[in-house]
């Protein structure tokens, strides 16, 4: 199996376990949304994710000239960190999530990008906007809870999201076992 299969399926899946708790927990998911963007406890997670992926793609540059000096770059990374948690606190869970989005779309769209199926530009059309998410998300996360409520504005629109969203989940889902 490629990895552009097991990454057409992991995205799959994701949208199908989405599909699946927004069809059965309806209220608990939207729960979950409304509290969301103000959790500390996401943000603190997500904002210690985005930052070791950070330090991950850091790690991998490289400093040219100014190698000696990758030893400041996590040192301020650490020091970013604790100023996160401690001050930029509001709505801290959306903008991490917004750059996890950001940072997830470079290693993706590397292990697709030779694949020779058509099918791959599914994935990549996916990330590009995935992308785009996360920027508005970290520029803007008030987005987030106006999306959630123009979104759950509308019985048949949240049901038009919900289905579309297991509909793209189960497409993934097989361009991954079956084209990939």
């Amino acid at each position: 199996m490629t990895s552009a299969a097991i990454i057409a399926i992991c995205i799959g899946v994701g949208y199908l376990v989405y599909f699946g708790l927004a069809l059965l927990c309806r209220d608990a998911v939207r729960k979950f949304l409304d509290g969301f963007p103000r959790s500390s406890v996401a943000g603190k997670i997500f904002a210690a994710i985005a930052l070791a992926w950070f330090i991950y793609v850091l790690h991998e540059t490289n400093f040219g000239r100014f190698e000696q000096l990758r030893y400041l770059v996590y040192v301020i990374v650490a020091v970013g960190y604790y100023c996160l948690i401690k001050h930029l606190n509001e709505l801290l869970a959306v903008r991490a999530l917004g750059g996890i989005f950001i940072l997830a779309g470079a290693p993706i769209l590397d292990a697709i990008r030779w694949h020779e199926s058509s099918w791959r530009l599914c994935i990549t059309i996916l990330m590009y906007l995935l992308i785009v998410k996360g920027m508005v998300l970290v520029v803007s996360p008030y987005r987030f809870r106006h999306g959630v409520d123009w979104m759950y504005g509308v019985a048949m629109r949240e049901k038009v999201f919900t289905f579309s969203s297991g509909a793209l989940g189960a497409l993934f889902a097989v361009i991954g076992l079956i084209v990939l």
